[in-house]
């Protein structure tokens, strides 16, 4: 079944139905504006153990406490060095790619580096490994054939949330390596790129679109990549709505935009073991405005937000990919994930997943209601399997 683009459109606005409390950037908010409600539903016990009176490092923090942009505050462990120190901003404030960032991300690659942002140790070789696993298991054709004679149709690619390509970089880096010449991507945001780097030196990077983008012209992807951006959705931090399961809206958003079998690798932080199963949302500010930093994710709100995945497999510290068994459960092997990220320090184990093909967009919808009641069963679903259990790494 494929859905006309008015279903698509459709299905686009039934994803994310909640309209949030609207929080302009010029105005700014306090976490203790949120009401009781909204704050229960996002799942999450919230520490205020980290309320800070000085601004966090990197991206600075306005008056109002809402982060903003400047050329001196881009974080180099979150964009890499070479990017903090050269990327420039635009007069829409959006992040400018050039030739020479996008270069030195592949340089960097060649040289044998990781690739990824220094903040996220082992992303880069946690990425191409992943991207790797499922153009060689699950996309076996995709983007295969690259010249004028052989050439078929492109692997569409995207990645959500990105401030500086390094991403980007490393699915193409990583593509070439395995001979998928004929890739495109797509790199979607809030705030999307100033893309000014030549078409002939990305070759892969088709465009950057906003986020709003997606309900009007509803996209395919064969393969998508979220790296440490979903636990932001929902929480206003970033002049966003407030809503309790932007996260899940997000998740239900990428499943739409991707075809029937396609993949998606996914990298949110994950709860402490003390925290496990359920999920925190850390707190900061200046004591009059506290800002709702991100989510980190326990057992309960993986189970609650991947609705409509099937759990292919996992990578934690760049390690090589580590597969779901065939009787395993969802639950234990998203307990084995942390398991294995906890004794490899990994903050951000990254998820490789696949679209169910025989699922509708109302099973989704279904499955994905949220309830005390289903987030406690998640929770006594998660001791039980863990009880007495050998999590194999």
């Amino acid at each position: 079944y494929i859905p006309t683009k008015f279903q698509r459109e459709l299905n686009m606005r039934r994803a994310r139905p909640y309209s949030g409390i609207t929080i302009p950037l010029n105005n700014g908010y306090s976490a203790k504006c949120i009401p009781d409600t909204t704050m229960a539903q996002m799942g999450a016990e919230f520490d205020s153990s980290k309320l800070s009176r000085s601004k966090p490092k990197g991206i600075g923090l306005d008056y109002h406490g809402i982060p903003h942009f400047d050329d001196n505050l881009l974080n180099a462990a979150q964009v890499g060095s070479f990017a903090a120190e050269n990327m420039k901003m635009n007069s829409d404030m959006r992040p400018i790619w050039t030739d020479a960032i996008w270069n030195n991300f592949i340089h960097e690659l060649n040289e044998g580096h990781d690739g990824g942002p220094p903040g996220y140790r082992n992303s880069g070789k946690s990425v191409s490994k992943a991207v790797s696993w499922v153009l060689e298991h699950t996309l076996m054709s995709c983007g295969v054939g690259g010249s004028a004679e052989d050439i078929g149709d492109p692997c569409h690619m995207s990645v959500f949330s990105a401030i500086s390509p390094w991403a980007e970089a490393i699915i193409h880096w990583t593509a070439s390596k395995l001979s998928r010449d004929n890739t495109k991507i797509t790199s979607i945001d809030f705030n999307p790129c100033d893309l000014q780097i030549n078409a002939t030196s990305r070759n892969s990077i088709e465009k950057c679109i906003p986020t709003r983008e997606l309900v009007q012209n509803p996209y395919s992807f064969d393969l998508s990549v979220s790296y440490s951006g979903i636990e932001h959705d929902g929480l206003g931090r970033y002049g966003d709505p407030v809503n309790p399961n932007g996260d899940v809206s997000a998740l239900r958003e990428i499943w739409l935009l991707t075809r029937p079998g396609g993949a998606l690798l996914l990298a949110i932080p994950r709860a402490t073991k003390k925290m496990q199963p359920k999920t925190r949302i850390p707190i900061w500010g200046n004591g009059k405005i506290q800002v709702l930093q991100h989510r980190e994710y326990g057992a309960e709100r993986y189970m609650h937000i991947l609705q409509g995945w099937e759990f292919d497999g996992f990578v934690v510290a760049g390690k090589d990919v580590i597969k779901r068994q065939p009787l395993e459960s969802k639950m234990f092997f998203i307990a084995r994930m942390l398991e294995c990220s906890f004794k490899s320090n990994e903050g951000q184990p990254l998820l490789i997943l696949r679209k169910v093909e025989d699922m509708t967009f109302n099973d989704v919808l279904s499955e994905g209601i949220w309830s005390k009641e289903k987030m406690q069963q998640f929770e006594e679903e998660y001791h039980n399997v863990t009880k007495n259990q050998n999590m194999m790494c």
